[in-house]
């Protein structure tokens, strides 16, 4: 095995999950029906790399559009007023032409028009996804980052990725792409879930494939720029939301023995003090909101 970010050899095992189990969790849980390649598998590893850190898995199964098109159709995949949503708002100026990558039915791009943005552009693979942000108004084109960069090549102020760069099985060709496609100089504003947060101890099935191939550790977001043209200058963690309390609550109580009840004593006490705000900011939430400053390519 190689890592699909630095190529690196001699990976360590970190977790594996039986093919069978993943299929009949989806279909539970989604009623979707995974492709058949699944079936001819007996196993999902998930690799971690002692060189740059990042975590994959294999086979690399990304998901096809139609998978992202039955998960919109559920009617919760494509959030709005995501909380990396604002911070991004602060860090790009109105006179900064911006592209967003998977940037869905365009939620963010309806952000930036709102304030007047000078220019911004959505790309996006999931056709339903770009009739819906088209039919909205929306600058949203369906393209491969690959070839808009043929036409476009360090001619914009900002890249932005949400919650994209786990489900690319070639994390370092994308990376590079965003990179040419920016202006030295310009940002490249990434979110992704955090891997300290409740997903590092709950078995999430959207944080495997096909729908997630990679996990991105801290570690790894400190190795990028000894690869790729780029600088950290911000790196923040979303506090633990409303919507996702019910997790800590299940995790908390799974640690107390289930006897006289007390695991539903835990369960009870960790859920009033959850709906509580000054808790949950205590705690971390989903994401973590990472922005490079793009560098010459000799610096």
């Amino acid at each position: 095995m190689r890592c699909l970010l630095c190529g690196a050899q001699s990976p360590l095992v970190v977790r594996s999950w039986e093919a069978a189990t993943i299929v009949g969790e989806w279909r539970a849980q989604f009623a979707i029906d995974l492709p058949t390649q699944w079936e001819w598998l007996d196993s999902v590893e998930l690799f971690g790399c002692t060189v740059c850190g990042l975590e994959y898995f294999s086979p690399e199964l990304a998901g096809a559009e139609n998978l992202y098109g039955e998960l919109a159709a559920t009617g919760s995949y494509y959030e709005t007023g995501r909380w990396e949503h604002y911070l991004a708002l602060g860090d790009i100026g109105v006179n900064d032409r911006v592209l967003e990558i998977g940037c869905g039915s365009g939620a963010f791009l309806g952000l930036l028009q709102d304030r007047c943005q000078r220019e911004i552009l959505g790309v996006e693979l999931n056709s339903a996804a770009v009739q819906s942000g088209q039919g909205a108004g929306l600058p949203i084109r369906k393209v491969a980052i690959e070839k808009l960069v043929c036409g476009e090549a360090e001619s914009f102020d900002v890249v932005c990725g949400f919650q994209v760069l786990e489900h690319v099985p070639n994390p370092r060709h994308f990376l590079d792409t965003c990179c040419r496609l920016l202006r030295p100089g310009g940002r490249l504003i990434l979110a992704m879930p955090n891997m300290k947060g409740f997903l590092h101890w709950y078995d999430d099935i959207l944080n495997r494939p096909p729908h997630h191939i990679t996990r991105w550790p801290r570690r790894v977001v400190d190795w990028l720029p000894t690869h790729f043209p780029v600088q950290l200058i911000r790196m923040e963690y979303q506090p633990l939301g409303q919507s996702h309390a019910w997790v800590y609550q299940d995790i908390a109580s799974r640690s107390v023995p289930d006897i006289l009840k007390l695991r539903r004593i835990a369960r009870c006490v960790v859920g009033v003090a959850l709906r509580q705000g000054a808790v949950r900011r205590l705690l971390p939430g989903h994401s973590v909101y990472i922005v490079f400053r793009r560098l010459d390519r000799d610096q």
